[in-house]
């Protein structure tokens, strides 16, 4: 139920203590199809494009193509369409020998949003939305300043981490600082953990969407140990979940 509640924002078959628990805790946005879910299929699809070496104007009109197609998959969902189409101008600028700017992108796509629908302002998934993005890339600044600091540090490994655990935490308290009047209006609900709970969980949905993906791409294929390597994947993907529930629960 997880799984289909992060992957597809179907949550019908997610327990609702688990949802409840996800939307305390701040990290409800796992559960909706939205920004996150369209820049990671992309980045994925740009990875393994890369590795082939495809050139980088075909990688973009690959992946213009696979948005198109995630948009009328999402039902044209209000942060997916924000998403895509900040996602849009970023993949057309090499063609004209330009270099996207993230504010501009998001003013863009706002403005065309709202041209060509007003009521989208009364969506509370486009008010989030834009709200978080745009808490995201005041914080890009900041993370940048605070990452040239933590290179001075000696051992690689602790570079990593700490540049981890700071972006990780900048980003998540200007996401939740600019969302808040949104989550406060509209649920009543508002969680002074929730960058931990970020923190602690993003990367580990991650992992779980992808191992996920993987297993529903593989259990299609009927052969039997490559169904065998499906349902171990699965398990993986269970196991991750299980601690994301389990500290989304603890918050």
């Amino acid at each position: 139920g997880l799984l289909k509640g992060m992957l597809f924002g179907d949550k019908k078959d997610m327990d609702s203590e688990v949802g409840k628990a996800f939307r305390n805790s701040g990290i409800a946005h796992l559960l909706a199809v939205s920004g996150l879910h369209t820049g990671l299929w992309c980045s994925i699809l740009i990875s393994l494009l890369s590795v082939f070496n495809v050139p980088e104007k075909i990688r973009n009109i690959i992946c213009i193509v696979f948005l198109s197609l995630f948009v009328v998959i999402s039902a044209f969902t209000p942060s997916v369409l924000r998403a895509s189409l900040m996602m849009l101008i970023v993949l057309i600028a090499p063609f004209f020998n330009r270099r996207a700017d993230s504010l501009n992108s998001l003013g863009f796509a706002v403005t065309l949003l709202i041209l060509s629908n007003p009521y989208i302002l009364l969506s509370i998934s486009f008010q989030l939305s834009v709200a978080s993005t745009f808490g995201v890339l005041i914080s890009l600044p900041l993370c940048k300043k605070v990452n040239e600091k933590c290179s001075k540090l000696k051992e690689k490994h602790l570079v990593r981490f700490t540049k981890f655990i700071t972006s990780s935490l900048i980003i998540s308290i200007f996401s939740m600082l600019f969302t808040l009047p949104v989550c406060a209006f509209y649920f009543g609900v508002w969680s002074i953990l929730s960058p931990l709970a970020n923190i602690l969980c993003i990367q580990l949905a991650f992992y779980a969407m992808v191992t996920g993906l993987i297993g529903i791409g593989l259990s299609f294929i009927n052969i039997a140990f490559i169904k065998d390597i499906a349902i171990v994947i699965f398990n993986v993907t269970e196991f991750l979940s299980d601690i994301v529930i389990s500290i989304a629960k603890s918050i």
